[in-house]
């Protein structure tokens, strides 16, 4: 397989590998990358000892020394493997083996336990904390190299991935055209997008718009006090506050910005280029059964999973 190939995220030319950096002869931009163990860390944010900015609507600021941090992270034996399985698992199958894969907006690399034994795998996420400072983070996950830098604008060359996953990311971006743009200019011809997201109109989004709460109903709520039940989330100045990430409307939601059904997804991935292959509706009643029910009911699914193919 072809060494992967970097680009400036500035300004799209080549970068030129240094000791301990990548370097643009362009616009003379230099990018630092370590070496943890097996894995190398490339921070396209140049974010050492400077504030990283990744969450919205006012979210909190951390002060991050990448190099120093990742590494006395890793040392004091703080990393732990995640044992996260991926809800959709029966889409193990459709990694393959001996491909080279992105998995854009990894995180703490919960869903690495389906390719990275078998494959060529990178991830990239924006924020360094949530992917490499956690307690679960995508240390030692099997990736090739964690990239930190902007899903916007990744900076790898025209054509470098078999496969791209983007699970849960896409409710996020408000540039959701540009991003599915990104990657299919990353993807090679036929290459295939593995994408998951929350469904709009859920049954639980359904009843809860029915009553005008604007929540997501769970059935089993109850056990926590409400059938509309919130999540603890430290916001801005307003530590402890409770937030839903099963709502539908604002500020309860905070961190999801767009939303969508499996029409409008199938849109804009048809307009973007992209072939819709597989539409299965997932979540923690369906997972239970076999995928045909997954199909049958996907529109009233918690989630919604795609598999596409470049055209």
């Amino acid at each position: 397989m072809i060494p992967l190939e970097y680009i400036c995220p500035e300004c799209r030319s080549g970068l030129q590998p240094r000791r301990q950096s990548y370097y643009c002869p362009e616009c003379s931009k230099e990018y630092p990358y370590y070496v943890v163990g097996d894995v190398c860390i490339i921070d396209f944010k140049s974010l050492d000892a400077t504030d990283c900015e990744c969450n919205r609507d006012g979210g909190s600021e951390c002060t991050v020394d990448l190099k120093n941090q990742t590494l006395n992270y890793y040392q004091t034996g703080k990393a732990k493997k995640n044992s996260t399985e991926l809800r959709y698992t029966f889409i193990k199958e459709g990694f393959g083996t001996g491909n080279r894969i992105l998995d854009l907006g990894c995180g703490g690399g919960p869903y690495s336990c389906l390719f990275t034994r078998d494959n060529e795998s990178y991830g990239l996420d924006n924020c360094p904390k949530r992917m490499l400072l956690d307690e679960n983070n995508a240390m030692e996950r099997g990736y090739q190299a964690l990239i930190v830098g902007e899903g916007l604008s990744p900076p790898f060359t025209d054509t470098s991935f078999d496969i791209v996953i983007c699970a849960e990311v896409i409710e996020h971006v408000v540039e959701v055209r540009q991003l599915i743009n990104e990657i299919d200019r990353v993807l090679k011809k036929g290459g295939k997008l593995i994408l998951s997201t929350p469904n709009l109109v859920s049954l639980g989004n359904r009843i809860g718009m029915t009553f005008g709460k604007g929540l997501k109903f769970n059935l089993l709520g109850f056990r926590r006090g409400s059938f509309y039940p919130l999540a603890s989330w430290p916001l801005g100045n307003m530590p402890g506050k409770q937030y839903s990430f099963d709502s539908i409307r604002y500020p309860e939601q905070p961190l999801h910005l767009r939303f969508f059904t499996f029409e409008s997804l199938r849109k804009l991935l048809k307009h973007s280029g992209f072939s819709v292959k597989e539409e299965v509706g997932r979540g923690p009643v369906l997972s239970r059964f076999p995928r045909l029910v997954s199909r049958i009911f996907k529109n009233w699914a918690d989630d919604l999973l795609v598999i596409a193919i470049k055209d």
